[in-house]
């Protein structure tokens, strides 16, 4: 039992016989009754009932027929969500990302990706940066959004870059350096930093750390798991002061963003493996379509 002789029993049922399911289907009359006729050898049973020059369709036709028009249906929309998955339109895709990672310009390409593919299942996942480039090597995720270089002991990983954001000096409204108009690392020997720790956002702590060395700056730094709004509410309260990207933190109102001279930055990039599945691949080139920062 084939889809074709299916098809060829339910045009003789819907048009009342075989010479004028022949003529719908644009083929040879014989060629359908040669199928149907082979149906019903595979099936041991009969399916049409000569009668004159009709033929009527037993009860066990009219049973198959009625099936077979579901399945057919199940196969055409199967074939037509397949068609999508492969063209990179359909499906569930999983995306990785670390703290400080989803603002300004990295956030509106997210956003336009999942308004203009209303048929892929979009599933954000946050993660710590150690854990990131390991799930997507295992698969455990599609792709994933991160701050700093890929691990390089990872090798069935591809790297592309995003965007480059900036890092400026975070302090309270209240803070002595609050009405300056541009800083120098060197200028916050005295102060306490807070950053959040190399587990949690590997290429924003590297950043910060690299601009410290640079600057020949050894300072005070409280370290920790923290968010970033957590880093921006003990800025808040004056607990000490933090470099961050102005993405991350331009919907504060409680705190005060300072240009660093010269300015240190941290690549944004995404991770993907070497031969990802065709969604991701689509992902991929909106994420990169749009003018880099």
């Amino acid at each position: 039992m084939d889809l074709r002789q299916l098809r060829y029993l339910i045009a003789v049922i819907d048009h009342g016989g075989v010479r004028r399911a022949a003529d719908h289907l644009n083929i040879a009359q014989p060629a359908v009754g040669r199928q149907i006729r082979l149906l019903e050898t595979t099936l041991k049973l009969p399916l049409l009932i000569r009668k004159g020059r009709n033929v009527v369709p037993t009860p066990a036709a009219l049973e198959l027929a009625d099936r077979a028009r579901g399945w057919l249906r199940e196969i055409e929309r199967s074939g037509h969500d397949l068609k999508l998955e492969v063209a990179g339109k359909r499906g569930r895709l999983i995306v990785g990302y670390s703290d400080d990672i989803l603002h300004g310009e990295i956030s509106r390409r997210m956003t336009q990706f999942i308004s203009t593919h209303p048929q892929v299942d979009v599933e954000l996942k946050f993660e710590l940066t150690s854990d990131l480039a390991a799930n997507v090597s295992r698969q455990l995720i599609d792709c994933a959004i991160i701050g700093g270089p890929a691990p390089s002991h990872i090798s069935n990983l591809n790297e592309i870059h995003l965007a480059k954001h900036s890092l400026y000096l975070a302090v309270s409204l209240t803070h002595s350096f609050k009405d300056k108009v541009s800083i120098t690392l060197g200028e916050c020997h005295q102060e306490k930093f807070i950053i959040a720790d190399m587990q949690t956002a590997n290429g924003y702590t590297t950043a910060v750390m690299s601009a410290f060395r640079r600057a020949d700056l050894y300072p005070d730094v409280i370290t920790n798991i923290f968010p970033t709004d957590m880093i921006l509410n003990m800025v808040a309260d004056n607990i000490g002061i933090s470099l961050v990207s102005r993405e991350s933190a331009s919907h504060r109102q409680d705190i005060r963003l300072i240009p660093i001279k010269p300015p240190p930055f941290i690549n944004i990039s995404l991770i993907q493996l070497s031969e990802a599945r065709p969604i991701v691949e689509t992902f991929v080139s909106m994420m990169v379509a749009k003018d880099r920062q």
